[in-house]
C-alpha cells in the first residue's frame, strides 16, 4: 500500500509520521528520519503526537531513490537458498501467484539441487561448472543481503 502511494505521488518529497516501532520498516522502504519538522507540518506533528504518542517524522525523497530496472524484468531462473522445505514453500507461492518461472533450490550442506515435483536431489560433482555457477549466485545473494543489512544498521546507529 505504501509503495503504491509513493509511485502515484507527483511531488518529489513525501513527509509523514510513523510510530517508533515501525521506524525500521519505513527506513527499509527508503524513508529517512528527520530531526526538524518543516514549518508547514508542525501543527500536524503536534496533533499526531497528542493522538498517537511518540511518533517520528520521516521523509521520502524521490530524487535520492535510484531505480534498478533489472528488478522490473522477469528472471530466467529463481534459485532458492535451502532444501526441500524451502522449495516446498516456494512452490506454494509460485502456484498462488500463477508464476511460470523455472526455479530450483540449492541446499548448503551437500550442495544438493532440488527441483519441483522431483523427490530425489541432484548431486553434481564439486568441480561441475553448473554447480559452481549456482553456488556463486547463492553466495552473491548472501553477500548482498549481509552488506545491505550492515548498511541499514550503520545508518540506524549514526542518527
Amino acid at each position: 500500500m505504501i509503495k503504491e502511494a509513493i509511485k502515484k505521488c507527483k511531488s518529489k518529497r513525501i513527509y509523514g509520521f510513523c510510530k517508533e516501532d515501525l521506524r525500521d520498516y519505513y527506513l527499509l522502504l527508503g524513508f529517512e528520519e528527520i530531526k526538524k519538522v518543516p514549518k508547514e507540518l508542525e501543527k500536524r506533528h503536534q496533533q499526531c503526537k497528542k493522538e498517537r504518542g511518540n511518533i517520528i517524522p520521516i521523509v521520502f525523497d524521490k530524487n535520492k531513490q535510484i531505480r534498478d530496472e533489472s528488478f522490473s524484468k522477469i528472471p530466467d531462473l529463481v534459485i532458492i537458498d535451502g532444501g526441500k522445505g524451502q522449495l516446498s514453500c516456494a512452490t506454494k507461492v509460485f502456484q498462488e501467484l500463477n508464476l511460470e518461472i523455472p526455479y530450483l533450490s540449492l541446499a548448503k550442506r551437500l550442495e544438493e539441487i532440488y527441483l519441483p515435483n522431483k523427490k530425489e536431489a541432484i548431486l553434481l560433482p564439486k568441480t561441475n561448472d553448473a554447480l559452481k555457477l549456482l553456488q556463486r549466485a547463492r553466495d552473491e545473494a548472501h553477500r548482498f543481503a549481509i552488506s545491505y543489512n550492515k548498511n541499514l544498521r550503520s545508518k540506524k546507529f549514526r542518527k
